[in-house]
């Protein structure tokens, strides 16, 4: 059962992700696939399939073109969520993933998108699609043609919501924490690109997300740590820690930093708290590496590992 208020995820830069499983995989033969799926993907658009899991209400932005956008549209549309769709004349990319059963090992392929050419107009859309939602999140890689302040301006449009960036560039990452945007959310590695984060513990992380809120007005930082969990940053109070619950096996990493998104909007368009927020989003983490290919952690997953996690105060000086 759906529920609160409207939430609306935007993805300029969506893909049909292809996952395929191999008994091994070995260079320069014909391995054949022992599984093989397409689902819609792209960070926001994984988003909403974790929001709709929820019980959010979702509404889906996505830019799309030709005939792998019109299949894309399709199983977004069939998982029962509401699209509104920004043409383009381009073609929608395909993002394949490989998961060798011998080793364990997942290969990632990232092809480019298409490219926009009028980025002004299509903030003008993008605005304009997401109406009165309560809760905006911008996720995923920008498509070639949109420059790196392209988040920033359309978050400057949307005043009167909560604006959730997921962003991948380490630019538009940079552009991004100038801004006034409510909650970032990056991985370390991304956080890495534009910033010191010293030896990589939890007290230097955190100082090094506070550090990146000084550059703007971003209400919070939610540092994604992978299988390890995630770290809350605020203006005031002391940073929190949330401790991943462990799972029987990692199958696919795909999906999990948009499960946590999903999460932490899920709360927010509630009229939650922010730790409430970030706790929910680690245990839909959780829960989507556990899912084979590109498939994401289902409602009583999530809901079994919240109990699960672990949360502590992270002690730094100043």
């Amino acid at each position: 059962m759906t529920r609160g208020p409207l939430i609306a995820t935007v993805t300029v830069n969506p893909a049909l992700d292809v996952s395929v499983e191999v008994e091994s995989l070995v260079a320069d033969i014909k391995v054949p696939a022992v599984q093989y799926r397409r689902d819609p993907g792209g960070g926001g658009v994984n988003v909403s399939r974790m929001l709709a899991r929820l019980g959010s209400r979702a509404r889906t932005v996505v830019v799309v073109g030709g005939s792998t956008g019109d299949e894309l549209v399709s199983k977004v549309e069939a998982e029962g969520l509401r699209v509104d769709v920004v043409p383009i004349d381009g073609q929608t990319r395909e993002n394949l993933s490989v998961t060798d059963r011998t080793t364990g090992e997942q290969y990632r392929i990232v092809v480019p998108g298409a490219a926009v050419d009028h980025p002004d107009h299509l903030i003008d859309v993008v605005v304009s699609a997401v109406g009165d939602s309560s809760v905006v999140i911008l996720s995923g890689g920008l498509a070639p043609g949109l420059d790196v302040s392209f988040y920033r301006r359309i978050a400057e449009r949307l005043d009167e919501a909560t604006v959730i960036v997921d962003a991948l560039e380490p630019q538009v990452l940079a552009d991004v924490v100038t801004g006034s945007v409510a909650i970032v959310k990056p991985n370390v590695h991304e956080l890495g690109s534009i910033v010191d984060i010293g030896d990589g513990s939890d007290p230097q992380l955190a100082v090094a997300a506070r550090s990146v809120l000084e550059r703007g007005s971003v209400e919070a930082i939610v540092l994604s740590l992978g299988s390890r969990g995630a770290l809350l940053v605020r203006r005031e109070g002391p940073p929190i820690r949330f401790v991943a619950p462990r799972v029987a096996e990692v199958v696919s990493t795909t999906g999990a930093g948009d499960s946590l998104v999903a999460g932490i909007a899920h709360v927010i368009s509630d009229g939650g708290s922010m730790s409430d927020a970030v706790l929910l989003g680690v245990a839909a983490g959780a829960a989507t590496v556990a899912a084979p290919g590109t498939q994401l952690g289902s409602h009583d997953e999530v809901r079994g590992l919240v109990g699960q996690v672990k949360v502590r105060t992270v002690e730094i000086d100043g």
